[in-house]
């Protein structure tokens, strides 16, 4: 459970994320001490403010509108000793949408699949409010065939924490 915009449960995504770490697969592009993170989703579904509560500052740019972030963002971010770089992805639509919207948004899912290629752990950000739907399973399914382990993360849980039966979902 996350609210990653107020700040609800990031940290102990983080913990969770390192305690199931195995040893990393490593790239060229990263030391041995650093760990890769993709955070992917769909568009809009709180990738980039997870982005800056981790870091707990304003570095990449959130909006509301999609299709904000069109490019990955690698940033670095060091917790219990450890150094992640976390890459902030854009948005992944369903392949029709990508091809009908233009080039620029297919280069983003392009490059969205590269990060998680890179990775050692893929961040598959769910929005609450609207669940987990067949285009989540796709970009985890994706993110498995890249060979990266794979977190789910369910964002946006203070939007309808009141709308679920007490002892339900705990």
């Amino acid at each position: 459970e996350i609210a990653a915009e107020i700040g609800d449960g990031v940290y102990e995504l983080l913990d969770l994320i390192v305690a199931r770490l195995p040893t990393g697969k490593g790239t060229p592009e990263l030391t041995e001490e650093e760990t890769a993170v993709a955070i992917v989703g769909r568009p809009n579904v709180g990738k980039s403010s997870l982005v800056n509560r981790l870091l707990r500052e304003e570095r990449v740019m959130v909006s509301e509108m999609p299709g904000t972030t069109r490019d990955t963002v690698d940033v670095l971010l060091h917790w219990h000793k450890r150094t992640f770089r976390i890459v902030d992805t854009a948005g992944m639509r369903r392949p029709g949408r990508v091809a009908n919207a233009g080039q620029v948004e297919s280069v983003s899912v392009v490059l969205a699949k590269r990060a998680m290629a890179r990775a050692d752990v893929a961040v598959v950000v769910i929005d609450a409010s609207e669940g987990a739907t067949d285009r989540e399973a796709a970009i985890a399914g994706e993110a498995e065939r890249s060979g990266c382990g794979i977190v789910l993360a369910v964002n946006k849980w203070d939007l309808v924490v009141d709308q679920i039966p007490t002892g339900k979902w705990v």
